[in-house]
């Protein structure tokens, strides 16, 4: 029992840590994707800086990926897709969430407002993510949030969050 312990916390300790919301171009997606190790969850949130829900979604995605590190959260903005999808479209999907792991699409979150309504938090999200398995389970988030890695940079977040 106490290997298995010890190898799953090698495991995570040699996962991947990001722990910021990373501001991608569309056409990097596909790299971004396919470069990610399998285990790791990547949310592309689609959006356009002038939809209030947008902006919020952003702050929300931010705290959620100091708290996530091993969930590479990217953000892309909706113009840049504009080859690929329709302005009709991106009027009434935003804001959208993309999630992938291994490479496959386990998430297609359109309008994501429509669930959360117009004033949501990072928990909504959150939980919101968790419903729709585009997170890892909580006891990553928790295991994490106690080492020390996860305190430092939880600690170095209360600065920046003063938006």
């Amino acid at each position: 029992m106490e290997e298995m312990k010890a190898q799953a916390k090698l495991g995570n300790s040699q996962r991947m840590m990001f722990g910021n919301l990373i501001e991608i171009r569309g056409s990097k997606i596909d790299n971004v994707v396919e470069t990610a190790p399998p285990q790791t969850f990547i949310v592309i949130h689609i959006y356009d800086e002038m939809i209030g829900e947008c902006q919020l979604l952003n702050k929300c995605l931010t705290r959620l990926a100091k708290q996530y590190t091993t969930v590479k959260f990217c953000r892309v903005q909706s113009h840049q897709l504009n080859s690929h999808l329709s302005s009709e479209f991106l009027e009434t999907a935003l804001p959208a969430m993309l999630v992938y792991q291994g490479g496959h699409l386990v998430g297609n979150l359109l309008r994501v407002t429509q669930t959360l309504k117009d004033e949501f938090t990072e928990e909504d999200v959150e939980m919101y993510l968790h419903e729709h398995s585009c997170l890892p389970p909580d006891s990553e988030k928790e295991e994490l949030l106690s080492s020390s890695a996860g305190k430092k940079l939880l600690g170095n977040s209360a600065s920046s969050d003063s938006d």
